[in-house]
C-alpha cells in the first residue's frame, strides 16, 4: 500500500505537569552561552538539581543545589565563572568526575578540531563508562576517532537513551532515535535540509535581498555558528549528515566522508539570477545533504519542489527517509536559535527525569 509522507514533528513542550513526584536527579550544565542560559532559565520547572555549572573559566558548584536563574543572569552580564563567590578553577574533567552529577548537558560551542574532538569524545566516553547520562547541544562528542570504537559506544549509547540527541539534530532526535530499528530495516535513502542558516540566505537571495541580507537575517534569527564559515562553506551541514548517516546506518562516518562539490556547497558561491528564476517558477533551492543505505554521502544545493518535503522555512529542518515501499518518512525540527535549542535540550531532560511534559511559553 502506498503511504502519503508521514511528518514526525517533535513536541516543543518541555516542563512538567502535575503527577507523581519523580526522584530528582542532579545536573551539571557545560557552557552557559546563549543555549545554556535559556536550559537555566528553563530548570525551575523541572524536578532537578542544579549541583555545577562550567564555563572556560571555572566551575561553580553546589552539592545542595544552585539557583540557576541566578546564575543565567550573571553570564547574561558578562562576568565569568571564575569571579563567582562558588567557584572552583578545577579543570572540567575534575569537576565532572568530582561532583558526579546524574545527568551532563553539554551546550558548549562544537568544534571540529582534532584536539577538541579527542578532549570532547574521551570525556563522553568517561561519563558513559561511569553511569552518567549525557544530553547534547554540542556535537563535537559524536565525532569518531581511533577504529571507530567510540563511535560504536555512543551510537549505542543513543539508541539505549544515555545519550540524548534531540538538539543535536534540531528537535527531530528523540523521534528519530525512537525509530530507529524502522528506519534501519526499510529506509532506502535519505534526504535531508540540516543547516537553517543556509535556508535563511537563500530565502533572502532570491528575493532580492543581497548576501550581505541574509547573513544579517540568520545571525538575527541565532542561527549562524560561531565560526560563520562553518555555515557558509558547507561544513556544518556535513558534520549534521555525517551524524544522521551514522545513527541511521549504525557505523561510523565523517564530515570528510561527504561529498563537497566544491561551489556546489559554498552559500559564497550561490548565482541570486538562477535562485530567482527558480523561485519564479515555483521552485526554490536548498543545501540538500543525501546519503545511501551504501554509506554514499553528497552535499549540494539543488532545486525543490515548493510542496516537498525539503522546501522547508529557515525556521526547521527536515530529515526525509525514503522507505523501500516508496512511502516517505519525514521528520521536522523546529529547535533552532538559543531559545529553541535549549527547549529541545529540555524535552531531553524531561524524558529522562520522568516528567508528563506541558508546553513552555515562547
Amino acid at each position: 500500500m502506498s503511504l502519503a509522507p508521514v511528518l514526525a514533528i517533535p513536541s516543543r513542550d518541555a516542563a512538567c505537569s502535575s503527577g507523581p513526584s519523580p526522584t530528582t536527579k542532579s545536573v551539571h550544565l557545560i557552557g552557559p552561552g546563549r543555549v545554556g542560559r535559556a536550559v537555566l532559565r528553563e530548570l525551575a520547572d523541572l524536578p532537578v538539581r542544579l549541583v555545577a555549572v562550567s564555563d572556560s573559566t571555572a566551575t561553580v558548584f553546589a552539592r545542595e543545589g544552585l539557583d540557576a536563574h541566578a546564575l543565567a543572569e550573571w553570564k547574561e552580564s558578562g562576568r565569568r565563572l571564575s569571579e563567582h563567590a562558588q567557584s572552583a578553577g578545577v579543570p572540567l574533567d575534575v569537576a565532572l568526575d568530582v561532583f558526579a552529577a546524574d545527568l551532563v548537558v553539554d551546550c558548549s560551542d562544537s568544534c571540529l578540531e582534532p584536539a577538541a574532538r579527542a578532549r570532547s569524545r574521551e570525556r563522553a566516553r568517561t561519563l558513559l563508562r561511569k553511569g552518567r547520562t549525557l544530553l547534547l547541544a554540542a556535537k563535537t562528542p559524536l565525532l569518531g576517532g581511533d577504529g571507530g570504537r567510540d563511535r560504536d559506544d555512543l551510537l549505542a549509547a543513543i539508541e539505549s537513551g544515555r545519550v540524548g540527541v534531540n538538539a543535536v539534530f534540531g528537535g527531530a532526535g528523540r523521534a528519530i532515535a525512537r525509530e530507529l530499528a524502522t528506519l534501519r530495516e526499510d529506509a532506502a535513502a535519505l534526504a535531508c535540509v540540516a543547516n537553517a542558516t543556509t535556508t535563511a540566505l537563500v530565502s533572502a537571495l532570491e528575493r532580492g535581498r543581497s548576501f550581505d541580507d541574509g547573513c544579517a537575517w540568520a545571525r538575527a534569527l541565532g542561527l549562524l555558528e560561531r565560526d560563520p564559515t562553518q555555515d557558509l562553506d558547507g561544513r556544518d551541514a556535513a558534520l549534521k549528515l555525517a551524524l544522521i548517516a551514522s545513527l541511521w546506518l549504525g557505523r561510523r562516518f565523517e564530515p570528510d566522508d561527504v561529498v563537497r562539490r566544491g561551489e556546489q556547497a559554498d552559500a559564497r558561491a550561490l548565482d541570486p539570477a538562477l535562485l530567482q528564476a527558480r523561485r519564479a517558477r515555483g521552485a526554490t533551492t536548498r543545501l540538500v545533504g543525501r546519503a545511501t543505505r551504501d554509506g554514499q554521502l553528497a552535499l549540494a544545493y539543488e532545486e525543490v519542489a515548493a510542496g516537498s518535503a525539503l522546501a522547508v522555512p529557515a525556521s526547521h529542518v527536515s530529515y526525509a527517509f525514503a522507505h523501500v515501499s516508496g512511502a516517505t518518512r519525514v521528520f521536522l525540527g523546529d529547535g533552532l536559535g538559543p531559545q529553541k535549542t535549549a527547549r529541545a535540550l529540555v524535552t531531553d531532560l524531561a524524558a529522562h527525569v520522568g516528567c508528563t511534559a506541558r508546553r513552555v511559553a515562547a
